[in-house]
């Protein structure tokens, strides 16, 4: 983590000044993750916890988009920055586990996920954000509008939270996770 802190400084990728903090020139915020488990857990109640998976998702696209343009950087320099940008920002360790570029299909899972442990048990899969910015991030690298969903949740009790992105006429309309989660 602290290497990842150190190269984004060194090249000048990690600005901080007065009032504001600055990563490929995309300002961040610190906030205390408890924000977003309150904020899910208000959406929720009333069955709109996809505002959250469709605001990072416009997020995770902008912020990747603008690292391919601004900075040239090629798809397999993203998939270096951004899971170290993920462990750097707290939210657990991505781990690819399969890639397919050409049929636009991506599974990977995210240990430790910070947001599933401080939510607490689930019945169903709670990583809205997370699997939101990814997508999005996925969309820019692959210049293609895809969609994620989470079909292991560490808050449901599995090992690990484990997501799957494609586009979204691929996916199986009629399971019950994508009718849940898109």
């Amino acid at each position: 983590m602290f290497s990842t802190l150190t190269r984004l400084m060194m090249h000048k990728q990690m600005i901080i000044n007065a009032g504001e903090v600055k990563i490929f020139d995309n300002n961040v915020v610190l906030n205390p993750l408890s924000t977003e488990v309150s904020l899910y857990t208000e959406l929720k109640k009333t069955n709109q916890e996809k505002i959250i998976y469709y605001s990072a998702k416009k997020a995770g696209k902008e912020w990747f988009g603008n690292m391919i343009n601004k900075y040239g950087m090629k798809a397999k320099d993203v998939m270096t920055w951004g899971p170290e940008l993920i462990d750097l920002g707290g939210w657990g360790i991505v781990k690819p586990l399969e890639a397919d570029m050409m049929k636009k299909e991506f599974t990977f899972e995210l240990q430790k996920s910070t947001f599933a442990r401080q939510y607490g048990k689930s019945t169903e899969a709670v990583d809205y954000y997370f699997r939101g910015f990814v997508t999005g991030a996925w969309s820019a690298i692959t210049n293609t509008e895809l969609e994620g969903i989470e079909i292991k949740c560490a808050a449901k009790g599995d090992a690990t939270c484990k997501f799957l992105l494609k586009e979204k006429t691929k996916f199986d309309s009629k399971d019950p996770l994508v009718i849940k989660q898109l």
